[in-house]
């Protein structure tokens, strides 16, 4: 896949093109890059747009958290066999375009576009003016438009404001039903306090990006996904009250019936349901003893 972070490096033809913010690659999302994959064909790319930071918070609308991370949008990018992704570093100058600088521009002069997919609520353009109604009119059947109507859950749209209240209330489950697979952190393993190994319980700690959403601090039932292999876990989010007042905040995770040595290794932590919360102990032998009941209960659990 390759990787551009300006508009004005990319020079392409015959490109398959979706924008938007992308933000946990839900149903939705993985609806269009369907749609986009069926009209591919030998000598065409498939290209999305999408921005290296949430356009709301550049723009002062409001202050929302990802879900997605950049590094773990462009993982999961690669997945889906994207061939060109446009990450918008400079979002306000991208956001303040014209409309008709967006479809003259960009998408015909620079992408050559023939074909464009996108959300039936699709908006574009300087104030947000263009819409589904005015690609059909300004592109003059140059290329092909596919609009597609929002994916309903639970009698709700699909959103990621909506999935990202869910995961900001501990509703992992219902999460991780809309994006159709795991909310996860994707990061390096550091070394942590090594509390865990003195308690015969390894831990692999990652420290989550500060853009990142999080979940209540609490445990977790989880996997660790390591190259192509995927082990059965336990997870903590928080600051570990009772180690320490001052440890800072991290993605702590005991793996089953193995012990890795996985630092600086890059893991996936993938959420799938909520334990209980964090909570400060008396003392480290009431800790290992609600974690032993925390893990007898994961063990069960199907993941």
């Amino acid at each position: 896949m390759k990787i551009y972070k300006n508009i004005n490096d990319v020079k392409l033809k015959k490109s398959i093109v979706s924008v938007g913010k992308f933000d946990g690659l839900h149903m939705g999302h993985r609806e269009i890059i369907g749609k986009m994959k069926e009209k591919k064909e030998a000598d065409t790319n498939l290209v999305v747009i999408t921005f290296a930071d949430m356009p709301g918070n550049v723009l002062g609308d409001n202050n929302s958290k990802m879900i997605l991370t950049q590094n773990e949008k462009i993982r999961y990018f690669e997945m889906q066999d994207i061939d060109v992704l446009i990450m918008i570093e400079d979002v306000k100058d991208f956001l303040m375009m014209s409309a008709e600088d967006f479809v003259e521009k960009i998408l015909i002069d620079k992408l050559d576009t023939i074909c464009f997919v996108c959300g039936d609520d699709f908006r574009f353009g300087k104030n947000r003016v263009g819409n589904v109604e005015y690609l059909k009119e300004h592109s003059h059947n140059r290329f092909e438009i596919l609009n597609l109507k929002k994916i309903k859950y639970e009698h709700g749209e699909v959103s990621s404001s909506r999935i990202r209240e869910c995961i900001a209330s501990g509703n992992i489950k219902k999460a991780n039903e809309m994006l159709l697979s795991k909310f996860s952190f994707i990061g390096v393993v550091e070394h942590g306090n090594h509390i865990g190994t003195g308690m015969k319980m390894p831990t692999v700690n990652v420290i989550p990006d500060e853009d990142k959403i999080l979940p209540p601090f609490g445990v977790y039932a989880s996997t660790v996904v390591i190259g192509k292999e995927e082990y059965k876990g336990i997870t903590n989010i928080g600051r570990k009250p009772t180690v320490s007042s001052k440890e800072k905040l991290g993605v702590e995770t005991h793996i089953f019936d193995v012990n890795l040595d996985l630092y600086d290794k890059i893991v996936e932590i993938k959420l799938y349901d909520f334990i209980r919360p964090e909570r400060k102990f008396d003392n480290l032998d009431e800790l290992k003893a609600q974690v032993d009941k925390d893990m007898s209960k994961v063990r069960n659990m199907i993941l």
